[in-house]
């Protein structure tokens, strides 16, 4: 059988090879397995392109993007009809059949339709981009902070797996996640950006200080903690969502006899509750040299290193771990269970499936069991109650036996392969999941032929959940789908927003809110819990209609939304709205003429970091003549064009010491800009005002770009 697959692989037609395994050998059992769906790609054909999938055009059926690492990006409905094309004309895309960019397909503007998130390079520069997926149209893209990858080089290997990726995350705590991460990973740098108000707003931007290549090959958003918001696992830094580092993932050397080479890096990670006997969620990672299993805190649980003894006396062959793959496989089994590989792709190499406490449950070769690059653990029977394996190899269960044929190309190794690993996804809308094949010329969709049995349920898109998998599926592993949980709530049924917000007290550096309850909605539910927002920031959630907001500035109006969730965790579809303001600071006034204070409060600023292009934030850092009883600001700053851009500061009250951020972006003008603050900002507990910048009240900011630099000729 793999003889005949290689034989139709060389003559370059997938349909070939799908037509002699399903048509002229009926007899033999495949498992149920049948061809879906022929696409023909020949008209417009996609070499070196990956596939992203979603719904682009908002008909309800899944379509397709394909994007070859940099140059192309090329649409396709579900029939196989070009949608959109683009081209970045100065760039000669990926030369290499192989690479590791993805992109997302997402409604980020919650419209009901999907836009792509993506890579462009726009007037010679490189964006992040959302395109209306219906169409192409670019409505509206941010310069990043980071170059597209186009020379990078790793062991005299140009063009190394060029990396650019998107990830669809929740920073801010909003309801629906509207927060996008770019990563680029060949020296891990991770940005993070809001959409709002139609545009994209930059928020951090972080760069390892790993000493290695790359502290890994993505950032994966993940909600560690519970609390609403994402943090972010990239690579061997664990990030929260402000972008601060909140603990590390200390590798050991590469090679020990080759310390020059540096510490490892992460190939493959992921998270999700693998115990359910200990509290917060845990975190596997692997690497050339090991795999080791965190809880979310950072405390190390077990580690195996990269030659794993098997129960049988073996150990893990082949050159180290690569690939880990985290799944419901055995129900006998609490927990989750781990799937991992050896780094190369010979057959006789290993895989092994492990417990939640670094057990191994089933070892085996490649060659009779799933073969990596890349794996994914999908719903192959429907039946939503474990997981299965897909692997180009076959789909096995979790004791890697075999469950049905899925396609072999006879390749066993990266080298010189020329397609990309295939999708596993819903494409037909039932509750099943199919594999998606391609190549430059065609899809070829196949599909699980048995009878459907057991409770019919509907299509896996319904659930954000699943949608927000495919957005932020990634060339190393998903992050873990719990599909016992998908549609397991019968109320879908959105409750009715609060009514009559208001503000029931205030201070100078509080307001206390108070709301009532929702209506009923159709379906008889009533609000169980709250969540509530200041300005477009998550504040928590409360059981009671009563939320009281502190550490305010006096003086301040705030904006504040509260959104109803019943039992089944539906968010009603609007919010109740206020805004409101604290009351102003009070001061006596010390004796004299007209009782105006007798002394003038001053500030200092000191600028505590350069700006560069990979490092565009500037730390601003505000000092005042005596202790102020109020926070200073907002720290305005009039560029020379006329434009002022506002920053805010922070630090403790009572105090002298003030810090805050600014990003020197695209859109802040070159030349010398000047900081103020507001008439009598700065007050001490005596009355004493004042506003006056004594230091540092100026910015020159340089825009002319560095000449480049003389080529540099390396003899052979």
């Amino acid at each position: 059988m793999d003889r005949i697959l290689r034989i139709c692989r060389a003559g370059r037609s997938l349909t070939a090879a799908v037509c002699i395994l399903i048509c002229l050998f009926p007899m033999l059992s495949f498992g149920g397995i049948a061809l879906h769906q022929w696409i023909d790609l020949s008209a417009h054909p996609v070499e070196n392109c990956r596939m992203t999938v979603g719904d682009l055009n908002g008909d309800g059926t899944i379509d397709y993007l394909f994007n070859d690492g940099r140059r192309v990006l090329k649409a396709f409905d579900h029939n196989g009809n070009l949608l959109w094309e683009k081209f970045n004309p100065n760039d000669p895309g990926v030369a290499e059949q192989y690479h590791n960019f993805t992109l997302s397909i997402y409604d980020i503007d919650r419209d009901g339709l999907n836009e792509v998130i993506g890579f462009l390079e726009i007037n010679g520069e490189h964006h992040l981009a959302v395109i209306r997926g219906s169409d192409g149209t670019v409505e509206t893209s941010i310069e990043l902070p980071f170059a597209a990858p186009r020379d990078h080089e790793f062991w005299g290997n140009t063009n190394y797996y060029m990396q650019d990726h998107i990830a669809i995350c929740n920073l801010r705590g909003l309801p629906v996640p509207q927060d996008i991460l770019a990563i680029h990973a060949s020296k891990l740098k991770v940005a993070a950006y809001a959409y709002e108000n139609g545009g994209l707003t930059a928020r951090w931007y972080w760069i390892t200080d790993h000493a290695g290549y790359s502290s890994g090959h993505y950032a994966y958003p993940y909600d560690i903690d519970g609390d609403g918001r994402d943090e972010v696992l990239a690579g061997v830094d664990v990030l929260d969502e402000n972008g601060n580092r909140l603990w590390k993932i200390e590798l050991p050397p590469f090679n020990p006899d080759h310390p020059d080479w540096g510490p490892d890096h992460v190939d493959a990670m992921t998270c999700a509750d693998m115990d359910p006997d200990r509290p917060g969620k845990e975190i596997i990672v692997v690497a050339a040299t090991g795999m080791w299993f965190y809880q979310s805190s950072g405390n190390l649980l077990w580690w195996h290193p990269s030659k794993v003894t098997d129960p049988a006396g073996g150990y893990f062959s082949g050159e180290g771990i690569q690939e880990v793959l985290v799944a419901n496989l055995r129900n006998d089994i609490p927990g989750l269970e781990i799937v991992c590989y050896s780094e190369d792709m010979y057959a006789e190499n290993t895989v092994a499936v492990f417990d939640k406490n670094g057990s191994v449950l089933t070892w085996g070769t490649q060659n009779t069991g799933p073969r990596r690059w890349i794996t994914s653990a999908m719903d192959w029977d429907g039946d939503r109650t474990r997981d299965e394996i897909y692997s180009r190899k076959g789909i096995f269960d979790g004791n890697l036996g075999f469950v049905s044929y899925s396609m072999n190309w006879g390749r066993v190794k990266t080298v010189d392969v020329d397609e990309f690993p295939p999708v596993v996804c819903d494409v037909q809308g039932d509750q099943r999941e199919e594999i998606l094949w391609y190549d430059t010329n065609e899809i070829l969709i196949l599909k699980n032929s048995d009878p459907l049995s057991g409770e019919v349920k509907p299509s896996p898109w319904s659930e954000p959940a699943y949608r927000r998998r495919y957005a932020n599926l990634n060339h190393c592993n998903a992050i873990y789908l719990d599909w016992q949980a998908l549609g397991q709530h019968s109320d879908i049924l959105a409750p009715n927003e609060p009514l009559n917000l208001r503000q029931a007290s205030q201070t100078e550096t509080s307001i206390l809110l108070d709301w009532d309850a929702p209506l009923p909605a159709a379906d008889g539910d009533s609000a169980s819990s709250y969540r509530v927002y200041r300005n477009g920031q998550l504040l928590g959630s409360v059981s009671d209609s009563r939320m009281e907001d502190q550490g305010l500035r006096d003086g301040t109006a705030y904006e504040y939304s509260v959104f109803a969730l019943d039992e089944a965790e539906n968010i009603s579809l609007a919010p109740a709205a206020g805004v409101f303001s604290t009351t102003t600071l009070f001061f006596p006034t010390n004796p004299g003429v007209n009782d105006v204070p007798v002394k003038d409060l001053s500030a200092a600023i000191t600028v505590e970091k350069l700006p560069s292009r990979k490092n565009p934030w500037l730390v601003i850092r505000l000092n005042t003549s005596s202790e102020v009883v109020r926070l200073p600001g907002p720290l305005s700053l009039h560029e020379s064009d006329g434009t002022v851009s506002t920053l805010e500061l922070q630090g403790p009250v009572p105090g002298s010491s003030f810090n805050g951020q600014l990003l020197i972006n695209q859109h802040v003008s070159g030349g010398e800009a000047i900081f103020s603050l507001p008439d009598n900002n700065l007050m001490d507990a005596a009355g004493n005002a004042g506003n006056s910048i004594t230091e540092g009240g100026t910015l020159n900011i340089d825009r002319t770009p560095p000449p480049k630099p003389a080529k540099l000729y390396v003899k052979q």
